[in-house]
C-alpha cells in the first residue's frame, strides 16, 4: 500500500503500501511556496553547480504554468491576511520495488486532495524517483482561490490513512496496518482496535520519528532500525532466561555494537561501539513486571525497562 506524510504530523503507515506523510509547518519562520517548489523541481549539478530540473509535475487546473505557480499561490494565499501559513506539504511514497503507474499516482494524490477537502485548491504535485522508493510531493494552498477562505482538514493524519486503505482496495495492493484498517465486508475504512494497532506495531516495526525522516532523507538504515532487527530479538530471549542481568544485557549489546550508559533523566542513551556517531535516548515507558530470578527486584524493573526501551525504540 502507501506511506502518508504531512507537515504539522508525522505518521507511519507503511506496507504494495503507500505511505502518507504530513510535512510539518515551519515554526521560526513562515512556509514558502516559492522555496518548497523550488526544493521539489529543481536540484544542482554536482559537476557544473548549475540548477538541473527534476521530477515529473502535475498541477491543478487553477494554475497557469510552473514559473508562475508559487507567485500565484502566494497572491492568493494574500488575499486572506488572517491566515499565517498557506502551505500544506504531505507525501505519498511506495516502498522500494513498487511503481505505480502514473495514472495511479495521479490518482492517488487526487483522492487524498479530495479526501482533504482540497479538491478546489491550488496545488501541484511532484514525482521523484531519487530514491530506492517512488514518492510523490503534494504542495497545496490552503486558501481556496474564490472565496479566498483557510481550510485546515481537521485530524489529516487520519483521513489520509483511511484514503491510504481505500487506494490499497481499489488497486489491490497490500494493506498496511495503521489508525485504519479495511473492511472487507462494508468495503471501508473503519478504525482500527487498540489491540490491532499494538499487534500491527509489533509486527510491522516501522522506523519512527526522527529515525524515519532519517532513513527517507538518506537511504540506509538507521540506528532504531537495526537495533530492531539486530538487538530486540535477543533481548527478548534474554528476559526469559533465568540468569538475566545487568552483564548479560551489556554483554547482548556489546556483541550488537552497542554500550549502555547512564543518561540524565533517568534515560539510557545506547551509543554504537564503531558502526555510527549517533545515540537514542531511551526514554521511560510503562511496561508490565516480570520475574527474573537471581536479581535484585529493583534492578530486575530497571532491567526490565531498558530491556522494552530496546525492543520498543
Amino acid at each position: 500500500m502507501m506511506r502518508v506524510q504531512n507537515d504539522r504530523q508525522t505518521g507511519q503507515r507503511l506496507g504494495v503500501y503507500v505511505i502518507a506523510k504530513v510535512q510539518p509547518s515551519k515554526r521560526k519562520s513562515r512556509s514558502s511556496f516559492k522555496r518548497l517548489l523550488n526544493y521539489l523541481t529543481t536540484e544542482r549539478d554536482p559537476d557544473t553547480g548549475k540548477s538541473l530540473l527534476r521530477g515529473d509535475v502535475v498541477m491543478s487546473y487553477n494554475l497557469v504554468g510552473i514559473d508562475t505557480a508559487a507567485a500565484e499561490m502566494k497572491g492568493v494565499e494574500s488575499l486572506n491576511p488572517r491566515c499565517n501559513d498557506a502551505v500544506f506539504h504531505y507525501e505519498l511514497a511506495w516502498p522500494p520495488g513498487e511503481r505505480p503507474s502514473r495514472a495511479e499516482w495521479i490518482d492517488s494524490a487526487l483522492y487524498t486532495l479530495n479526501q482533504l477537502g482540497f479538491k478546489e485548491h491550488q496545488y501541484v504535485l511532484v514525482a521523484h524517483e531519487d530514491k530506492k522508493h517512488f514518492h510523490i510531493h503534494v504542495m497545496v494552498n490552503r486558501v481556496h482561490p474564490e472565496t479566498y477562505k483557510a481550510h485546515t482538514p481537521y485530524r489529516d493524519w487520519i483521513t489520509l490513512d483511511a484514503a491510504a486503505r481505500s487506494l490499497e482496495a481499489k488497486y489491490g495492493w497490500s494493506h498496511t496496518p495503521g489508525t485504519m484498517r479495511w473492511d472487507e465486508d462494508r468495503k471501508m475504512a473503519v478504525p482500527a482496535s487498540k489491540a490491532e494497532r499494538i499487534a500491527s506495531r509489533s509486527a510491522q516495526q516501522h522506523p519512527t520519528g526522527a529515525a524515519a525522516q532519517y532513513e527517507h532523507y538518506h537511504d540506509e538504515e538507521s540506528l532504531q532500525s537495526y537495533i530492531r532487527r539486530e538487538v530486540a530479538p535477543h533481548v527478548r530471549t534474554l528476559l526469559t532466561r533465568q540468569s538475566a542481568s545487568w552483564e548479560a544485557l551489556h554483554t547482548l549489546l556489546a556483541k550488537s555494537h552497542l554500550r549502555l550508559e547512564k543518561g540524565e533523566a533517568s534515560g539510557y542513551p545506547h551509543r554504537p561501539t564503531g558502526r555510527r556517531s549517533v545515540f537514542v535516548l531511551m526514554q521511560p515507558v510503562v511496561s508490565s513486571r516480570i520475574e527474573t530470578c537471581g536479581v535484585d527486584k529493583v534492578v530486575a524493573d530497571e532491567l526490565e525497562r531498558i530491556a522494552v526501551e530496546l525492543v520498543r525504540s
